[in-house]
């Protein structure tokens, strides 16, 4: 038997011998690591079904979740107030007052006959273009209270709340009223309407010019409502409840024809498809 230590066989079964266990020691290690990696990604990595790889796709994940979350939280932005830099030089019709500020404040309740709850917001602004849209206001908001006082037909819920922004040039107000008659074909209406005005062109403002602004591709983002709404509608198709059918066709999803629409003081634009009885709401 060779006892030569130096033989170089025998270092050489040295050096192979420490390089598997070497090897055997980091395989070991990745699967303890692929294990655990396999754990976290399942059970706690937030958004391992967008991102299951784990390789950055989180941003886009969090803005889709940032989304969900202000159209979700849509209803409750009526808050009946004005937000945002409101020291804008135009000259008002009311000095006194606020660039927009209610100016019908309606609670009056009539047993077996009413109940109206309507806060109704003027614009504030001495102009043609917004004395026009508080005529647009009334009509659709005010004079409703008069039909319904002089109605004895059906008991009647009517609510009106609003939400104003201030952003640099715009002033973007949203209206939302609920009309509820009750009888033996009970329904409830929304009528939402948005007003968008260019403080300092004395102008109406339109989707198109507010994604410019915001350097959105109109192509795109019509691209994406076609197929958000088409998901709404195979959503609603799976669960069996589809109260409104969406015709993607309809020249009403046209970027061009949307004017209901509301950009907050974040810059935040929310689309709104008005059904009467339900709505869509995207933001972008």
């Amino acid at each position: 038997m060779d006892t030569n230590i130096n033989n170089p066989k025998n270092e050489s079964d040295k050096v192979l011998g420490l390089n598997r266990t070497l090897f055997l020691v980091i395989v070991a290690l990745l699967c303890v690591l692929s294990i655990c990696v396999g754990i976290y990604a399942q059970y706690f990595y937030k958004y391992s079904e967008s991102d299951p790889f784990m390789m950055g796709a989180v941003a886009n994940a969090k803005a889709e979740e940032e989304k969900e979350r202000l159209e979700s939280n849509f209803d409750n932005l009526f808050t009946n107030q004005l937000i945002g830099n409101t020291n804008v030089g135009v000259t008002k019709i009311d000095e006194s007052q606020a660039l927009v500020y209610t100016s019908e404040n309606v609670v009056e309740n009539s047993e077996g006959l009413y109940n109206i709850n309507a806060q109704i917001p003027v614009i504030n602004v001495n102009n043609d273009t917004a004395k026009s849209m508080n005529d647009d206001i009334a009509k659709t908001f005010s004079d409703e209270i008069a039909k319904i006082k002089g109605s004895t037909e059906l008991y009647t819920v009517y609510t009106v709340d609003y939400i104003s922004y201030v952003k640099e040039d715009l002033l973007s107000l949203a209206i939302k009223a609920t009309h509820y008659k009750q009888g033996d074909n009970a329904n409830q209406t929304i009528i939402l309407k948005t007003y968008n005005y260019n403080l300092k062109n004395n102008c109406s403002v339109s989707l198109s010019d507010v994604m410019e602004v915001k350097k959105l591709t109109p192509e795109n983002v019509q691209k994406d409502i076609n197929n958000r709404l088409k998901a709404l509608n195979e959503k609603e198709a799976e669960t069996g409840y589809a109260s409104v059918v969406r015709d993607l066709n309809s020249d009403m999803y046209k970027i061009e024809n949307t004017d209901t629409f509301l950009v907050s003081n974040e810059n935040d634009i929310y689309i709104i498809y008005n059904y009467d009885t339900k709505k869509d709401v995207l933001v972008y």
